[in-house]
């Protein structure tokens, strides 16, 4: 652990595609009554306002960013980042740094079962590999990997004191 996490503030999980970023993201939310959002799912569907249909979740983030650009990816995370919410799927440096500088919320990063990535564990790329060790080195919590479920799931109670 790196740093004690702030529990007033918003949550954003990052880390590599594969992670448990959602397991976790969902399981936290769900012990501490946050809501939970899927970054992801709130670009696609943007990106559906303008008729763009991203064929899979791995063209979303460059889709987004090519329509709306950074500024409008950290807008997205800025209008969702209230008390009391578990963030899903962060994988841009830029908009991270953005987010905990002025948001203030707490960035927890999960390693994958390779270390941070492992570019050989993924059949399709969505070019955001190479942003994971700036989000790894501006985390406040590091999030080891867990190969059962139910090791994940002490691990988060235990850091949560339930």
């Amino acid at each position: 652990m790196k740093r004690k996490i702030k529990y007033t503030k918003p949550f954003v999980l990052c880390g590599p595609r594969g992670s448990g970023k959602t397991e976790f993201s969902k399981y936290t939310s769900n012990l501490l009554s946050y809501q939970y959002i899927n970054i992801g799912e709130k670009l696609s569907s943007k990106l559906q306002e303008i008729s763009i249909n991203p064929k899979s979740r791995s063209e979303i983030g460059q889709l987004f960013i090519n329509y709306f650009g950074l500024k409008g990816y950290s807008d997205i995370v800025r209008q969702y980042s209230k008390d009391k919410t578990v963030l899903d799927g962060i994988r841009i440096a830029d908009v991270v740094l953005n987010y905990k500088n002025s948001i203030g919320g707490n960035v927890i990063f999960r390693v994958g079962a390779n270390g941070i990535t492992d570019p050989n564990f993924f059949r399709e790329s969505d070019g955001f590999e190479n942003e994971l060790d700036a989000i790894y080195e501006i985390s406040d919590l590091i999030v080891p990997w867990f190969p059962e479920i139910n090791d994940l799931y002490s691990y988060i109670e235990d850091l949560l004191l339930i």
